[in-house]
């Protein structure tokens, strides 16, 4: 399994864990990856049978969830908040208030601000 996906799907497991545990019950997963967002949308089991078990478990909870695709450009906060991580050492932080430095971030994600995306063949 690649590296990215491996990633991307412990995101949405660590995500949906304390989105339970905080109490919310109503919830929007927007994911970027293609790969990732197909896999939990089937029934056929990845390499990493483990992991994607923890990512079912959680999405067959008692709670309304949608879940979806999308380009990081229509999540800017979201992929901002991936590229701090880079800044961090490796462990889990749950941000009660959007950081200053990427507000601006969700003030247009909230706007609907868009970014062009050149797609090539």
């Amino acid at each position: 399994m690649a590296a990215l996906f491996k990633v991307e799907l412990w995101g949405v497991v660590e995500g949906l864990q304390i989105a339970w545990r905080i109490g919310h019950r109503k919830i929007i997963l927007e994911i970027h990856s293609m790969e990732v967002a197909t896999m939990l949308s089937s029934s056929v089991k990845p390499d990493d049978y483990r992991l994607c078990k923890g990512a079912h478990k959680y999405m067959n909870k008692e709670w309304e969830m949608i879940y979806q695709h999308t380009y990081r450009e229509g999540n800017k906060f979201a992929d901002g908040l991936a590229s701090m991580a880079w800044d961090q050492p490796l462990q889990c932080f749950v941000f009660y208030y959007p950081p200053n430095i990427i507000r601006s971030l969700l003030n247009a994600d909230i706007n609907g601000f868009v970014t062009s995306r050149l797609m090539v063949d």
